[in-house]
């Protein structure tokens, strides 16, 4: 999910990508897929902003604006030699993983 293995909600993401005149990565501009953002970011209820993030993810599926080529490989073990303790953000940095 774009190199965003952190990040719970698409919202942002999708939006710093896709929404029209958000950022100039790709100059993608689509007025069905902006409304249905906007209406997503309205939403309170879970299935209903499900339902709107599938339908963007359709809208941009079916139209290609972008092409990710590169993703980042992550890698993960489990050792009783070591110590570390997980964050809620899902980041991992060397300096918190000791050895015992």
């Amino acid at each position: 999910y774009q190199g965003r293995g952190s990040v719970v909600d698409p919202s942002a993401a999708i939006a710093q990508y896709f929404q029209t005149g958000v950022a100039p990565r790709i100059m993608y501009s689509n007025p069905e897929l902006d409304a249905t953002l906007a209406a997503e970011r309205q939403e309170f209820d879970p299935e209903k902003r499900k339902k709107l993030l599938l339908k963007a993810f359709n809208i941009i599926q079916d139209e290609v604006p972008a092409f990710f080529l590169w993703r980042i490989n992550q890698y993960y073990g489990i050792s009783k030699k070591i110590d570390f303790t997980p964050t809620s953000t899902d980041r991992m940095f060397g300096f918190d993983i000791t050895v015992k």
